[in-house]
C-alpha cells in the first residue's frame, strides 16, 4: 500500500507539471495538498518523490528552539546559523522570524535548510521556522505549514516518525481568542499524526508553569509562579499526553530560564522568566537525556535558546530502486499526455454517475483520484519491452 502511494504521488507530480491537471482535484487544502513551487509532500507521513528510507546508524540528536526576535536585517539570520554550529544544534526551531511567506530553501553554504510557515500580510507578521543540518534533511519526510504561528516537520527515523512542531504563542497582551485560535492550530497539524510517532513540539509559549509538579506534564523544576497561560498549556499537555520536559532536569537557574525582561538588572531586579518549552509525548520521554539554555548565545534577542538532546537513530530518505510498472518517461509525448490526462477526467466522471452522488469527504474524493491516476497511468504509461530491453542490455 506505501508503494502504491509513494508511486501515486511521484505519478500526480510528473502529470501536475506538465498537463496542468491539478484542476481535476478540487479540494486546495493546505495541509494535505502538495505545492510544487516548494516541494511539499502531501502528508506528514508521504516521502519527495516517490521514495524510499534506508536504515542508518545515529546518535544523540540536538533539537533546540529559539525566539531570535527576527530574521529580517542583514546578518540576522547568518548570526543564527553560526551560532546553530557553534552549538552544533541538528534541528532548530525559530520563532517571530517576521518573513511573510511559507516555503523552504538551502543556506548559501549548502550546509543547512530552512523550512518556514508564514502569512503575507501589511499587518504585523509573526513567522516560525525549522533549520535543520543537511544530513537530517536527508531524512526529512514532510513538511505542513499551517500559519505563522505553527508548522510540523516529519522525519524519518529507525522508531518511526518524528515529527517536530514549532510554534508561537501570542503574548500575554493578546486576547484569549487569539490563544485559543493558537492551540486550535497545534490540534490541526496534530490530527496528521499518529499515537504512535515521535511527536515533539517546541517554541515560545508566552506561558509559566510555574515549579509544582503536574503528574505527568511538568517536574519539579520550572520557574516561577504558574498565570492563567500556563494553567491552559498545562490543560493541553494533559489532554494530549506531553510533557514539558526542560521542567523535569535539576539544573542551575542560569540554564533554566529561556527569557530576559528588559527591567533585568535595573536596581538589583533580577527579571528573568521560563516561557519557551519543548514537549514530547509521554511515551518516549525517557529518549530525552538533557534539556538546558544557552545564556551566552547571542542574536540581538532577549530570549536564551533551549536546546534538548534526545537519543533517537534517523533513517536515511533513498531514491527507490524496485522495478516501476509505469513509464514516466512517455510522458513527453504531448498526445499521451493529452489521452491520459481526459481518461483520468473521464473516469473520475464516471465514477460520480456510477455512484449517483457527488461527495464532499476529502478522503473519499483522494481515494477516488488515486484510483483513477493509477488506473488509467497503468494502461496508457505501460513500458515499452524494447525500451527495457535496450536499457537492460545497456547496463550490462
Amino acid at each position: 500500500m506505501r508503494a502504491k502511494l509513494q508511486q501515486c504521488y511521484g505519478l500526480i507530480t510528473a502529470i501536475w507539471k506538465v498537463t496542468e491537471i491539478h484542476h481535476i482535484i478540487n479540494t486546495p487544502s493546505k495541509i494535505f495538498m502538495a505545492d510544487k513551487t516548494t516541494n511539499m509532500a502531501l502528508s506528514s507521513r508521504q516521502t519527495f518523490d516517490g521514495q524510499r528510507v534506508l536504515r542508518i546508524s545515529g546518535s544523540t540528536l540536538k533539537i533546540a528552539t529559539w525566539n531570535v526576535r527576527s530574521l529580517v536585517g542583514d546578518g540576522r539570520l547568518e548570526n543564527t546559523l553560526k551560532e546553530m554550529t557553534r552549538m552544533k544544534i541538528n534541528i532548530l526551531g525559530i520563532s517571530d522570524t517576521q518573513w511573510r511567506d511559507s516555503g523552504n530553501f538551502a543556506t548559501n553554504n549548502g550546509e543547512s535548510k530552512i523550512y518556514h510557515s508564514s502569512i503575507d500580510s501589511a499587518g504585523h507578521r509573526y513567522g516560525v521556522a525549522i533549520i535543520v543540518d543537511k544530513e537530517i534533511d536527508q531524512c526529512v519526510t514532510g513538511f505542513i505549514p499551517i500559519s505563522d504561528r505553527v508548522m510540523m516537520l516529519s522525519i524519518s527515523s529507525t522508531e518511526g516518525v518524528i515529527n517536530v512542531i514549532q510554534v508561537y504563542a501570542p503574548t500575554v497582551d493578546k486576547p484569549d481568542e487569539d490563544v485559543e485560535a493558537f492551540y486550535d492550530d497545534i490540534k490541526t497539524v496534530l490530527k496528521t499524526t499518529k499515537r504512535h510517532d515521535i511527536t515533539i513540539i517546541l517554541g515560545d509559549f508566552n506561558a509559566k508553569v510555574g515549579n509544582i509538579i503536574v503528574d505527568g506534564c511538568t517536574g519539579a523544576f520550572g520557574l516561577g509562579i504558574r498565570n492563567e497561560r500556563g494553567d491552559r498549556l498545562i490543560e493541553f499537555c494533559q489532554n494530549e499526553e506531553m510533557v514539558l520536559t526542560n521542567t523535569t532536569f535539576k539544573l542551575p537557574k542560569r540554564r533554566l530560564y529561556t527569557w530576559k525582561s528588559p527591567a533585568d538588572g535595573i536596581n538589583g531586579n533580577i527579571v528573568r522568566n521560563q516561557i519557551d518549552y519543548i514537549l514530547i509525548r509521554k511515551r518516549f520521554r525517557n529518549s530525552v537525556k538533557s534539556v538546558k539554555t544557552y545564556p551566552g548565545a547571542d542574536v540581538s534577542s532577549d530570549h536564551n535558546p533551549v536546546i534538548a538532546e534526545i537519543k533517537i537513530k534517523l533513517k536515511k530518505v533513498k531514491k527507490k530502486t524496485c522495478k516501476n510498472k509505469i513509464d514516466l518517461s512517455r510522458l513527453k509525448d504531448e498526445r499521451t499526455r493529452r489521452n491520459l490526462k481526459t481518461n483520468i477526467q473521464n473516469k473520475l466522471e464516471n465514477s460520480v454517475r456510477e455512484n449517483n452522488v457527488e461527495t464532499n469527504d476529502v478522503d473519499t474524493k483522494w481515494k477516488n483520484i488515486q484510483s483513477a491516476i493509477l488506473t488509467e497511468s497503468k494502461k496508457d504509461l505501460k513500458p515499452d519491452p524494447s525500451t527495457r530491453q535496450r536499457s537492460e542490455q545497456e547496463r550490462k
